[in-house]
């Protein structure tokens, strides 16, 4: 007996001493010992530290004075990558967009290693001097067809250097057509970028590429590489002044709009106008209610008399005002003065509704040329029918509630397409740079 009592401590103290052994053992051989793992999978150490990415400079060059949103929408994309610096050399910094650059960095250098530099500076300070000093491994030219013969000579440097990519913004398709002389200057300007492999085009829709690829690039001289064009929807996050939209709908007010240059060329006001003017004479109670905003810059068209109560003129607004202002519109018409906004250019109104969550009144013509919207982001045109027509209906057949939940769409569309906007533009930058390192091994 005292025997088989002194046998049961000796057993637990056996039993302890291996389960210590073998915890100890684990310990000193494994990193890590995860839960539910199979027996038959081998413990593997922790993965060493992912080194820091290498940091990236970004020259930012706009010497036509305009393309506000483009520039803010090519600056959100870069000034994301995570140890950025970005100067900033612009003409002009039109209606406070400053306020909306110094939003996308942070307010101290945070871990990501973002950095705003000369915010200041005009295009000259984009010098020769300036780029020996800086040699930046990125420079974006927001209006191309102007910056690359304004900033000719460090632009120049940095191609010999073979150490910079360049990003060639292009608004005029049609311009780089080389039966033209100046479309033949403009080509030759970035023939040695191309054949360098150190250029990319970039387009503001991929109805713009496909214009370039089927009927300009053909007038191209031959070239030992081909040309890089990739298209990209020029948007960006704004906090707006009403971050819940207080809809202008109410019994006296049914609010919807009409934005951009006050320019016949771009915008139909006539035929709007009278479309609005003829609903008006319907006595409608849906009509009365009705009121467009015109949001723009330049001479104000002429505002028929029959119609003069319902139309709202708001000019030159800043763009935190007015992307807030078109918020709390119901929907957005276009207009369009010309077919070449479905051909050769890109309309800023497309930009402006998913940026401020107004949907656009859109038929599927639209859908299928600016391919990044789609059908729940708009109001679909039904068969026959004009902008007016599709104004007068959603307002008769939706309320409120339906405003809102479509707003909330077209902002989400707009997060998905910005924040895709920034991992493609780090694949760009990572592309290059690889390209590089493999060039120089093979030097």
């Amino acid at each position: 007996m005292g025997f088989a009592m002194l046998r049961r401590p000796l057993g637990l103290i056996i039993a302890a001493s291996v389960i210590l052994l073998f915890t100890t053992w684990g310990f000193l051989t494994t990193d890590y010992a995860p839960r539910n793992v199979p027996f038959s999978v081998p413990f593997r150490k922790a993965a060493p530290p992912t080194p820091p990415p290498s940091p990236l400079h970004v020259d930012v060059i706009e010497t036509g004075g305009s393309h506000d949103e483009v520039t803010a929408a090519l600056v959100y994309a870069f000034s994301q990558l995570p140890s950025t610096t970005i100067g900033l050399y612009l003409l002009l910094k039109r209606y406070g967009i400053s306020e909306i650059y110094d939003s996308f960095f942070p307010t101290a250098e945070d871990e990501r290693g973002q950095r705003l530099i000369d915010p200041n500076r005009g295009p000259d300070g984009f010098s020769l001097e300036k780029v020996k000093t800086t040699s930046p491994d990125v420079v974006v030219l927001t209006t191309c067809e102007l910056d690359i013969f304004h900033r000719k000579e460090p632009l120049g440097y940095l191609l010999q250097e073979g150490k910079t990519h360049l990003f060639c913004t292009i608004h005029h398709a049609d311009r780089w057509n080389t039966s033209t002389a100046a479309g033949e200057k403009l080509v030759g300007a970035l023939k040695p970028w191309v054949e360098a492999g150190s250029v990319t085009f970039l387009t503001l829709s991929e109805h713009v590429s496909k214009y370039l690829h089927s009927d300009i690039l053909p007038t191209w001289p031959e070239m030992t590489s081909p040309p890089n064009i990739q298209a990209f929807a020029p948007v960006f996050p704004v906090v707006l002044k009403n971050e819940q939209p207080d809809f202008a709908i109410t019994q006296k007010e049914t609010a919807f709009t009409l934005q951009g240059d006050f320019d016949a060329k771009r915008r139909n006001y006539t035929k709007i106008l009278s479309q609005l003017r003829e609903m008006l004479k319907s006595g409608s109670e849906t009509a009365s209610t009705l009121t467009m905003h015109l949001l723009g810059h330049g001479p104000v068209p002429t505002i028929p008399e029959e119609v003069a109560g319902h139309v709202k003129i708001d000019k030159n607004l800043d763009y935190v005002p007015f992307y807030s202002t078109l918020s709390k519109s119901f929907a957005l018409i276009t207009a369009f003065a010309s077919e070449t906004y479905f051909t050769e250019k890109a309309s800023s109104s497309v930009p402006a509704s998913l940026i401020s969550g107004c949907p656009l009144v859109a038929d599927r013509k639209l859908l299928d040329t600016y391919t990044y919207l789609n059908e729940d982001v708009v109001w679909l045109k039904e068969e026959g029918e004009d902008d007016m027509d599709a104004v007068k209906r959603v307002v008769m057949e939706m309320g409120e509630k339906e405003f809102r939940e479509k707003s909330e769409r077209v902002r989400e569309r707009n997060r998905g397409l910005y924040v895709g906007n920034v991992e493609r533009f780090g694949g760009w930058v990572e592309g290059f740079r690889r390209d590089r390192e493999v060039e120089r091994e093979m030097d």
